[in-house]
């Protein structure tokens, strides 16, 4: 207690703690595991909704990030909405409405490259112009439209190339990165840290300290995770997403 009050900093209450947990912003791997749980739970909903309502159901995440855009304009500071659902709505329909977008884009591959490069180019103008404003937090997030737009041309994008190019990877470390994936996420910036306090101690030329930071980060952070996907028991790795082994997947 002393210490709190002569640093003339307030005691954290449990009231706090708590409020803080529950709308996941005591860290972003919580609330990105917050906003996955209720898309998980809305997903017989979803399917429903997709076979009556469609067009509706992808116009919701465009127009909460075309609110929160219009809120930062007007100088307007929004609660934490980005740990509800609804902005992130359409990346998780998109996968369950994947069958329909397959059809849709078989074969189309140099549009995409061309639909991709255009969004690049809005996105990079927005990030701009926001970061030219003052507001880094808008400058930098993903939840623009701008944002939204790229990330969804390039899961199109990577979906849409041939099955050759794909069997070529399938060989590759890229398939055992993709299933850590969500481990590393989760780990990282734990690595990251730990990488921070050893290229503390050496003085390293900033260009390579951006890469020896970029490289150690994420081969201890894939280390650690198929450490966890080997030696812990394999129901606790499995629904915790340490190392997600595909045979437990099942795709009608």
């Amino acid at each position: 207690m002393e210490r709190y009050l002569s640093c003339g900093v307030s005691r954290p209450s449990w009231a706090s703690g708590f409020l803080a947990f529950a709308v996941g912003s005591v860290s972003a791997q919580m609330y990105y595991l917050l906003v996955y749980s209720q898309l998980v739970l809305l997903t017989p909903v979803l399917f429903r909704l997709l076979s009556r309502y469609r067009f509706f159901v992808y116009c919701v995440t465009p127009a909460c990030l075309l609110l929160r855009e219009l809120a930062a304009v007007a100088g307007i500071a929004l609660p934490l909405i980005q740990v509800f659902c609804p902005m992130w709505l359409i990346f998780y329909v998109f996968g369950l409405d994947w069958r329909r977008w397959a059809a849709l884009i078989e074969g189309r591959t140099t549009q995409l490259v061309a639909v991709l490069f255009i969004f690049l180019i809005i996105q990079e103008v927005a990030d701009f112009w926001w970061y030219l404003t003052g507001d880094f937090n808008m400058a930098t997030t993903q939840l623009k439209l701008g944002s939204a737009a790229t990330f969804l041309a390039v899961i199109a994008l990577l979906m849409a190339v041939p099955g050759s190019f794909k069997s070529r990877l399938s060989s590759t470390l890229l398939v055992d990165l993709g299933n850590a994936s969500f481990g590393i996420y989760l780990c990282h910036i734990l690595v990251l840290k730990a990488v921070w306090k050893l290229l503390g101690l050496f003085v390293i030329p900033l260009g390579v300290s951006t890469f020896a930071v970029w490289a150690l980060t994420l081969a201890g952070s894939y280390s650690l995770v198929s450490l966890c996907g080997r030696y812990l028991p394999e129901r606790i790795h499995i629904i915790v997403g340490l190392l997600i082994d595909f045979r437990y997947w099942r795709f009608s």
